[in-house]
């Protein structure tokens, strides 16, 4: 995923079509550069994407991740047809529980990776990713019962805020007057804050302790502000990627693809098979029993480069094995990282990256690079 600035602006020339989540006044009081994300007029940082992601690992970060998908299904039906559609095992999810997992295509491919939140019995959050969201709904449509089920985009008129690091829960604390800390991770809970309703999940995408946070367009600069006040660093969509990376974590359109499955992706713990009626159950299952050609490794750098997506990756006797997914600096290590897919049989090989025409050597490492201290 490669980004573009104007130097003496911090505005891109960026189609004035773009949508602007409810903190877009804020991020250009912040003087927050702008790029384009998946239709929408978003923050790449604030100052500096390095020292955002270390603010994270260090103290706390702010994201505004408002261009997130938010569709909400409910009705009779809804437990049974989202079993139907995700990986996962919905008829087992508890009120105010959430799971990760994937939305695959009939031969199990991967339409997206997701998160379902369970809010009470026979209502929940869906939230795609902000690239896929249409055609998400799309496929929710196709394959919704004729009657008994809600599908709701609210995706443009509720906000996304998501808080991490290890100050996450104290700053949490403090704003809300509202106790976090007994939050489990991959729980949610709703409280009144302003006479709004706020709904809060240890979730995120970096690696620390972090919450995200979905509430009304109304209070959004409200909340973002006292956030703020109270210690947590305002961070971009840079620092997000790179904490991510170094987390280990897959990206939708690098990772994951319609041309990838769970298994190739090293992710297939996130599958449950044998679901009755689930769509991509029969090739999930066939999938699963058989040795996928390429797999999804970690890799850090040997030398002092920087790897980038859709770099090659060769062995030692210079034979392309694989390609770059991703690929960063990565400031907690110190090195250049990056995840990529690389045959089988060249899993445990020495490799180099083809990197502005020079062959740089690499190391293949276990994921993730990063992992919280306890």
């Amino acid at each position: 995923m490669a980004y573009f600035f104007v130097s003496s602006r911090r505005i891109l020339d960026i189609d004035n079509n773009l949508k602007e989540t409810s903190l877009y006044s804020q991020h250009l009081t912040l003087n927050a550069k702008i790029v384009d994300f998946a239709g929408w007029a978003m923050p790449i940082q604030y100052n500096s994407i390095l020292a955002e992601a270390k603010a994270v690992r260090s103290s706390s970060g702010i994201f505004d991740i408002s261009h997130m998908g938010r569709i909400e299904i409910s009705g009779q039906n809804a437990t049974s047809f989202l079993n139907k559609v995700v990986t996962f095992d919905v008829m087992k999810m508890a009120n105010n529980q959430a799971k990760y997992g994937f939305i695959c295509s009939v031969n199990g491919g991967i339409l997206d990776d997701v998160i379902l939140y369970k809010i009470l019995t026979n209502q929940y959050l869906l939230v795609p990713n902000a690239s896929n969201k249409h055609s998400i709904l799309q496929w929710l449509h196709k394959w919704a019962p004729s009657s008994q089920i809600d599908i709701k985009d609210n995706t443009e008129t509720s906000s996304m805020i998501s808080v991490q690091g290890p100050m996450a829960i104290q700053i949490l604390n403090t704003t809300f007057d509202e106790d976090i800390s007994t939050l489990k991770y991959f729980h949610s809970k709703s409280f009144t804050y302003v006479n709004t309703n706020i709904f809060i999940a240890q979730t995120g995408y970096t690696g620390e302790t972090g919450f995200e946070i979905l509430l009304d367009n109304s209070i959004t600069a409200k909340v973002w502000q006292q956030l703020i006040v109270n210690g947590s660093i305002p961070c971009g969509l840079g620092a997000r990627d790179i904490l991510r990376l170094e987390a280990g974590l897959p990206l939708y359109g690098n990772e994951l693809t319609l041309d990838v499955n769970p298994y190739q992706a090293n992710l297939g713990k996130f599958v449950t098979l044998n679901k009755t009626g689930n769509i991509a159950d029969n090739s999930l299952n066939s999938l699963s029993k058989l040795p996928q050609s390429t797999h999804l490794v970690g890799f850090k750098m040997l030398e002092k480069a920087i790897p980038r997506t859709d770099n090659k990756i060769f062995n030692e006797l210079n034979q392309e094995i694989g390609y770059v997914t991703s690929g960063s600096f990565s400031p907690y290590l110190d090195i250049g990282i990056g995840m990529g897919y690389v045959q089988r049989k060249y899993l445990n090989s020495s490799i180099k990256i083809a990197i502005r025409n020079k062959m740089v050597t690499a190391k293949i490492v276990k994921l993730p690079f990063y992992t919280k201290s306890k």
